[in-house]
């Protein structure tokens, strides 16, 4: 069994032992309880898995209402229910979905390789995609070779109404090409018409992830994707470990996938450097002013991070640094 010290701020400081509250298995478990409610009980394993053992645990209805209220019932263990519940393991998720893309790389190279080779072999289409009404029409229009003009020195000569023969496709020559010089005013004049459309690429609005914020220090609030890490974070953005360490002074190493890192832009000394906290806005119209107050933070400075007016106003869904 392994444990774990609650000191770490992306799990919730109220999960712990029966017999030790201060400690708590690392893992989806009965054996972990709930401190801040009355009284205090097992909790759903799937409940444990999407907040008590997550950075959401500020989300959770049971830590939102405070301490000393009871467990809501559907968020209590319940043995029957829970004894199914097996999380899949990260690496086991990233096995699949590599497998899966695996696959479709495999089938659509497959594809385009043999549609490839079907094009360069000339292979027409399956006779089954034909009309059989279109066959006899072609037949009776085309001319047709006479035995006796099969010699290539012979001239060609279309025979007026050939006979058809059920069931039978009968070979036509091809008609009798006479070359004309070309003269002086005959031109061929190619008129192209109507307007090429270049897309517009959509452009990230401001105050959103991924996009530099404030001034003369800028930041990034970036969403680990599969596969990053600190060392490739600091490659991308020509930062240290340091900095990023400096800024986000609980950051959990190895930093795991969706997890939200602040990253000073271009910073290797981290003196100086604030502690930083990324918030979406909730509501809309809602000045840097009024976010400073609801936050208690300092006005001058969450303006001065951010690079904003006092007066201006964000809308829900924004993102902004909180100075901590």
């Amino acid at each position: 069994m392994t444990k774990s010290n609650n000191s770490q701020l992306n799990i919730c400081p109220f999960l712990g032992l029966t017999d030790d509250q201060t400690s708590h298995m690392a893992f989806t478990s009965a054996e972990n309880i709930c401190y801040q409610c009355n009284p205090n009980v097992q909790i759903k394993l799937t409940h444990q898995n999407d907040f008590c053992l997550d950075s959401r645990f500020k989300n959770c209805p049971v830590y939102v209402k405070g301490a000393g209220k009871p467990m809501p019932a559907d968020l209590i263990y319940d043995e029957k229910e829970d004894q199914h519940f097996v999380p899949l393991p990260m690496d086991r998720r990233i096995l699949w979905i590599s497998a899966a893309f695996a696959g479709i790389f495999l089938f659509t190279t497959l594809f385009f390789f043999l549609n490839r080779e079907s094009e360069i072999a000339g292979i027409p289409p399956s006779p089954s995609s034909f009309n059989p009404s279109q066959i006899s029409t072609a037949t009776a229009v085309l001319p047709l070779i006479s035995p006796a003009t099969q010699n290539p020195q012979a001239t060609l000569s279309p025979i007026a109404n050939p006979p058809l023969t059920m069931g039978t496709i009968t070979a036509s020559p091809f008609p009798t090409l006479t070359p004309t010089a070309p003269t002086s005013t005959s031109t061929t004049i190619i008129q192209l018409t109507g307007t090429a459309t270049v897309p517009t690429p959509t452009e990230i609005p401001p105050h959103s992830l991924e996009v530099p914020i404030g001034k003369k220090q800028q930041y990034i609030i970036h969403r680990v994707k599969n596969g990053e890490n600190l060392p490739t974070l600091i490659e991308t953005y020509e930062t240290s470990l340091e900095a990023i360490l400096a800024v986000n002074p609980d950051l959990v190493i190895p930093i795991r996938i969706d997890a939200l890192v602040v990253i000073p832009i271009k910073v290797l000394n981290p003196a100086g450097l604030p502690k930083l906290e990324p918030y979406q806005v909730t509501h809309d119209k809602v000045t840097i002013s009024m976010l400073a107050e609801q936050l208690k933070t300092d006005l001058s400075l969450i303006v001065s991070v951010n690079g904003l007016e006092v007066s201006e106003e964000l809308i829900y869904g924004n993102w902004v640094l909180v100075p901590r």
